[in-house]
C-alpha cells in the first residue's frame, strides 16, 4: 500500500512539475546555482554548440539552455534546472570529436526539452511529503527531500526519460551534422573508462545507465530512421580540445 502510495506521489508530483511555467523553474535554479564563467572560452564554445544544436530540438518559447563548463576530472554531464547543463572537464577530455560532444549536449537538452529536471524535482518533494505525513514528520520535509542546493545538480531521469533524451539527440545530431557518427564512440569511450578500474566508473553511468545494448539500441534506431552512421568529424574546437585552459 504505501508503496503504491509512493510511486503514485513520484508520478503526480512530477507532471504537475512539468506543467508549471519554465521561467518559473528558471527563477528557483537562480536561487541556488552560480551563473557560468563567461571569461572562459571552454564554456563560451560549449554555449555556442549547444546553441546550434537547440535549432534542431523544437524548444518551447521562451525556454533556454545554459551551459556551465565544470574544470574537474569527474567523467559526468549532467542537466538540472532552469535548462542549466554542467560539462565535466573529465569527459569532455574522453571524446574525439565535436560529433561525440554534441550527442551528449544533445541529450542534456533533450532533458531541458522535455522538463525531466523539473519532474524529477517536483516528484522528489511530492513523495517526500508524502512519506513524512506517512511516518508522522513533517518537519524539514521540503528541504530533506530537496536535499540543499547541491541536489539540484544531481538529479535523476528513468529509463523512458532516457530513451527519448536518446532519439531526439541523435534526430538533433542527425540534423546538424548529416549523419550520427560518433554517438557510438562516446559510450563506448565511457565503457572502456568502467571497464578499466572498477573505482574509475564514471559518474555518468550512474545517472545514464549506457550499456552494450544501449549502444545497440542507438544503431538500430539510427538504421530505422534512415540516419547515416558514417560521415566526417568534427574536431573539437581549439579551446575544448584537451579542455586546453583560457
Amino acid at each position: 500500500m504505501f508503496a503504491a502510495l509512493f510511486a503514485a506521489a513520484l508520478w503526480l508530483g512530477g507532471h504537475i512539475a512539468a506543467w508549471t511555467p519554465f521561467a518559473w523553474e528558471r527563477a528557483l535554479a537562480d536561487t541556488v546555482l552560480d551563473p557560468p564563467d563567461v571569461e572562459d572560452r571552454r564554456a563560451v564554445e560549449l554555449q555556442a554548440l549547444a546553441d546550434r544544436l537547440a535549432e534542431h530540438m523544437d524548444l518551447p518559447d521562451g525556454m533556454t539552455v545554459t551551459v556551465h563548463f565544470v574544470d574537474d576530472p569527474l567523467v559526468n554531464a549532467l542537466a538540472t534546472l532552469g535548462g542549466n547543463i554542467y560539462m565535466f572537464r573529465g569527459l569532455i577530455d574522453r571524446l574525439g570529436s565535436e560529433n561525440a560532444l554534441a550527442t551528449v549536449l544533445a541529450h542534456e537538452i533533450a532533458h531541458v526539452r522535455y522538463r525531466d529536471p523539473a519532474r524529477a524535482l517536483g516528484g522528489g518533494l511530492l513523495a517526500g511529503l508524502v512519506m513524512s505525513v506517512v511516518l508522522g514528520n513533517t518537519s524539514g520535509w521540503g528541504e530533506e527531500a530537496i536535499g540543499g542546493s547541491g541536489r539540484l545538480i544531481q538529479l535523476r531521469h528513468g529509463r523512458d526519460a532516457e530513451r527519448r533524451a536518446d532519439r531526439a539527440a541523435l534526430a538533433a545530431v542527425a540534423a546538424e551534422y548529416g549523419h550520427v557518427n560518433g554517438a557510438t564512440h562516446l559510450f563506448e569511450a565511457l565503457l572502456s573508462v568502467s571497464a578499466a578500474r572498477e573505482e574509475d566508473t564514471p559518474a555518468i553511468l550512474s545517472t545514464h545507465p549506457m550499456t552494450r545494448a544501449r549502444i545497440a539500441a542507438v544503431r538500430a534506431l539510427a538504421e530505422a530512421e534512415g540516419w547515416a552512421t558514417t560521415g566526417t568529424l568534427t574536431p573539437l574546437g581549439q579551446a575544448l580540445s584537451a579542455s586546453s585552459p583560457n
